[in-house]
């Protein structure tokens, strides 16, 4: 095995998320503090769900007030046109998965851009 392939004790991936680990905190700390008291609530949407899209858009730096778009492009992206989810046939689920991929594509351009180019 070359040193290149070598797996090293920390990987980037590591302290990527332990420099999000304030933001990813913060995030669960509100969704679990936001939490009716002593009243049922659906922890389906209200957490689980909510907690999930949360770290993906943290993770991904997906922007945060579009973090809904996330469920959605998942829900598309596994639902079938006879189930009760939001795909109702597969032009349109194309169609909107297309738009998944503008808007990731659009991310990328962005992100590419503002990165200072080497000489």
């Amino acid at each position: 095995m070359t040193n290149s392939a070598k797996p090293s004790a920390r990987s980037p991936a590591a302290s990527s998320v332990a420099r999000l680990e304030s933001t990813i905190r913060r995030r669960v700390i509100e969704i679990l503090d936001g939490l009716p008291e002593n009243e049922p609530f659906d922890w389906v949407g209200g957490v689980s769900i909510e907690l999930t899209t949360r770290m993906l858009a943290t993770l991904f730096d997906f922007p945060f007030d579009e973090r809904h778009l996330l469920t959605y492009w998942s829900d598309l992206a596994t639902g079938h046109p006879k189930d009760s989810g939001p795909v109702t046939s597969w032009d349109m689920r194309r169609r909107e998965l297309d738009k998944c991929l503008a808007r990731f594509q659009a991310l990328w351009h962005e992100r590419a851009a503002a990165i200072p180019a080497t000489t």
